[in-house]
């Protein structure tokens, strides 16, 4: 019989398992990434679907198809106020872009209610944390089955423990304040805090207030279910200021035609309610469903949020046939960029646009889906026109009566989320100079404005902090990274990205070859500097788009009698300063006795007073000018911070090799020659493949002081190569799919000296393995067959000896190269995990 109970039991598991998946949209052919930072089956197994209670937020049948493609990663939610039960309206939320699909409210707005204060901007700190339980019990056995809301069971966890075992696992958009009230306690979080259990346990779902902290003047948090519509009932406007319900739109798109719009739905809403009443109906509730739609490519605000191509509104009213009160309805989206106009449109033609031509509707089952088509909003764009230049007027007289002269809105903001350029100044050079140093005064008078491409770091959950989900284009400044960071943009400054004669040195012939990475304004070829010094170090072909270097050209001379240099540290925070904005240059023109730092090198504050003279302070201070300024053409070091044990910040040209000239060394500590490499892969691979080289500099110089050569030098080339997929560090700096060297030594044939090249590479994962090819055979992997060379001009472009016996070589030495506890870490690995030899 017990046998009996357990195969009854496990059958009745099956059936609530298909039960639940049928609640919650899975894609069975989808495989999950365990590391992406919005995981799929995770967010869908947290997400709660409790869309049963949400129907009277629709018109018809509830949850209608959106604009999204069809996946797990929808959540649809009832959304409530921290421990409270009843839903204020209903949201298809999208886990994975963490944006709304859309919102479904249904707007019953009495014209004599009061409408209450817009709420403190404060509710925007608070998250969804919202969790559903379902038990089943037979004899014998017994299931739990728990879906977490947004937020992971850490949270709960801790509020449980630490807060008088208050029961927050069902409960939506939440703050502190919200756990005190119920817990009846002043409770105190602490290692974590509960901000820190924020950013920790509830951002890999959804949105966090801090990915729009700093965008404010470019993108706001636009909401789905406006504010302003719902003022009428304090629950739920309040439930409005929740990050499921936002999505970045353009400051001026929000603020300008969509407000305008938005406005007109209220006042639409206030009309139904009065003739209803006037017509002694009960139809008196206008249904309002907004969302987003995407555009052709994806991009992202701070890597972490989609921003959305559109943002539209429709509109349903069911009427009452018999009181006289026909149905209507409407539909009408805009493009979600500056100077945006909105385009209105029947219910019919609408959904058309929506859906792309799909026969969809968004209230099925009611008469606004048909068959016969409901009455359009006539006159609605007209509506808006009137009531906008009454409200443009009254605004006006108001800031006549208060005598504030509006600003100019090209000279509000400068930023690096702007996409307003620079005006150029023309004129005689000294003319430049001057206006130079006017226009620099005049842009620090300006308030600062910190910008939305600094990522929030993330100190928790590092596989999933550190390495996000592939996509078309990511760029944390969009719609503008490009253009900023193009050499060829007209600007005021000097702009460092140009090809810099001063490189030729290494090379052994012609310079800058072609790399792997498609070609494209992102490529950004830098000779590197130290700080406002002129001497070049190295070559850098760096992409501004990915944020890594695509390859490094060095040319090493490495003499085996010269002493070799201790490593150095605490290197990493400074910056390639000819890829900051002009924020950055004009703040140290002005407070650092005009030092001039356009086209320096990498660099930290202790340069700056080197060369200045001075100790001069820096408001903003010079880490917050890096972090605002300075990251959309280049990584920082914030953005590997907390990725050690999974991503190094690893080395393009080495450090150890140059270990013989310190200021070269000292150059291969910048952020524009480091991408990120994993740990085992960096350690336990590719560093004694780099010692190899190291050793086979020191052979080259000896064999040429041996025959009376001047050939003294190996040149190598050492970049990256990207994936089919791009997969991104923080959502910010690309994570290569390769590391790759290639070496030339051009010979010396009159003393006896032949060239010879090689090429290895490996991939960038736990327990790789390296693979060595003779040069041509190397350059047809790496331009994948392409015929490209990557010393071209030089004997290496043609047929050379290969360094025969080089996976051999490092096997002998891979265990000298390394020290004691890289030994036993490397031994260990590879033993444990990779069941090879270290």
């Amino acid at each position: 019989m017990a046998k009996l109970y357990n195969q009854v039991g496990i059958v009745a598991l099956g059936f609530v398992a298909a039960l639940l998946v049928s609640n919650i949209p899975f894609s069975a052919t989808k495989q999950t990434n365990k590391d992406d930072v919005a995981p799929q089956h995770e967010c869908s197994a947290r997400c709660s679907r409790l869309s049963s209670s949400c129907d009277s937020f629709f018109v018809g049948n509830s949850w209608p198809k959106s604009s999204f493609e069809s996946s797990d990663s929808t959540c649809r939610i009832c959304q409530t106020l921290a421990g409270g039960r009843e839903p204020v309206f209903a949201t298809a939320f999208n886990t994975h872009y963490r944006i709304p699909e859309y919102t479904a409210s249904a707007i019953t707005r009495d014209p004599h209610a009061p409408e209450h204060p817009r709420p403190d901007d404060n509710l925007w700190e608070r998250v969804q944390l919202v969790y559903f339980i379902l038990s089943v019990c037979f004899p014998y056995v017994f299931f739990i089955v728990y879906f977490i809301g947004l937020c992971g069971q850490k949270v709960h966890d801790t509020l449980y423990d630490r807060c008088d075992e208050v029961e927050t696992r069902k409960w939506g958009v939440t703050r502190m304040s919200d756990i005190w009230k119920a817990s009846g306690t002043r409770c105190r979080l602490s290692d974590p805090s509960f901000d820190d259990l924020k950013e920790s346990h509830c951002g890999d779902c959804q949105g966090l207030d801090s990915d729009y902290s700093g965008c404010g003047t470019t993108f706001n948090r636009g909401h789905i279910n406006p504010n302003s519509i719902n003022n009428k009932d304090a629950d739920v406007q309040d439930g409005t200021f929740s990050m499921i319900n936002v999505a970045p739109q353009d400051d001026d798109f929000n603020q300008h035609a969509w407000q305008a719009y938005e406005r007109a739905v209220g006042r639409k809403a206030e009309e139904v309610y009065k003739n209803a009443v006037k017509a002694g109906s009960n139809s008196r509730t206008l249904y309002v469903i907004t969302g987003t739609k995407l555009g052709e490519q994806t991009t992202w605000m701070k890597g972490r949020v989609a921003i959305p191509g559109y943002f539209w509104k429709a509109l349903c009213y069911p009427g009452d046939e018999r009181a006289g009160l026909r149905p209507f309805g409407v539909g009408f989206y805009g493009p979600n960029i500056d100077d945006s106009e909105v385009t209105s449109l029947p219910l019919d033609q609408f959904e058309a646009w929506l859906y792309d031509g799909a026969d969809e509707h968004l209230f099925p089952g009611s008469v606004c889906a048909g068959p016969r088509p409901v009455d359009n909003w006539d006159g609605l764009d007209a509506h808006v026109n009137e009531h906008e230049h009454i409200q443009n007027t009254h605004e006006s007289e108001r800031r006549d009566a208060l005598a504030v002269k509006p600003q100019p809105r090209a000279m509000m903001k400068e930023t690096k989320c702007s996409r307003h350029q620079a005006s150029t100044v023309h004129g005689t050079e000294a003319e430049i100079t001057r206006a130079n140093h006017g226009l620099r005064q005049q842009l620090l008078s300006q308030p600062y404005m910190a910008t939305c491409d600094v990522v929030s770091n993330r100190p928790q959950n590092h596989n999933r902090a550190c390495q996000s989900y592939p996509t078309v284009l990511f760029s944390a400044c969009p719609l503008v990274s490009r253009d900023i960071c193009n050499p060829k943009n007209d600007r005021i400054f000097k702009f460092s990205c140009s090809v810099g004669s001063s490189c030729d040195s290494f090379f052994v012939a012609d310079p800058w070859p072609k790399s792997s990475f498609q070609s494209s304004d992102s490529t950004c070829r830098i000779c590197q500097t130290l700080a406002g010094g002129r001497k070049s170090v190295f070559a850098t072909a760096f992409n501004t788009h990915y944020r890594i270097p695509e390859y490094t050209a060095s040319a090493i001379t490495r003499d085996p009698d010269l002493p070799e240099l201790e490593r150095p540290s605490g290197l990493w925070d400074r910056v390639q300063l000819g890829l900051c904005g002009k924020k950055v240059h004009d703040t140290i023109y002005v407070r650092c006795d005009e030092v001039e730092t356009d086209s320096w090198g990498v660099t930290r504050m202790s340069d700056i007073w080197k060369v200045s003279g001075t100790r001069c302070r820096l408001s903003p201070s010079f880490d917050d000018l890096k972090e605002s300024h300075c990251g959309d053409c280049q990584g920082l070091d914030s953005d590997y911070s907390g990725c050690g044990t999974t991503f190094n910040r690893g080395h393009i040209n080495p450090n150890s090799i140059n270990n013989k000239d310190a200021d070269v060394q000292d150059g291969t500590f910048s952020m524009i020659n480091a991408a990120p490499q994993v740990e085992d892969f960096n350690q336990c691979v590719w560093q004694p493949y780099e010692c190899a080289v190291g050793r086979k500099a020191d052979e080259v110089y000896k064999n040429a002081v041996r025959s009376g050569s001047n050939s003294k030098t190996l040149y190598v080339i050492t970049g990256t190569k990207l994936g089919r997929q791009t997969t991104w560090m923080n959502g910010r700096v690309a994570i290569p799919a390769y590391f790759w060297k290639a070496l030339c030594y051009p010979g010396d044939e009159n003393a006896g000296l032949r060239p010879f090249g090689v090429g290895f590479y490996g991939p960038n994962i736990d327990c790789s393995k390296m693979t060595s090819l003779p040069l041509d055979e190397f350059e047809a992997w790496l331009y994948d067959g392409a015929d490209a060379h990557l010393f071209p001009g030089s004997v290496c472009a043609g047929p050379v000896d290969n360094w025969d016996g080089l996976d051999a070589h490092v096997a002998e030495i891979a265990h000298d190269c390394r020290n004691e506890s890289l030994r036993h870490k490397c031994d260990s690995k590879r033993d444990k995990d990779c069941r090879t030899s270290g």
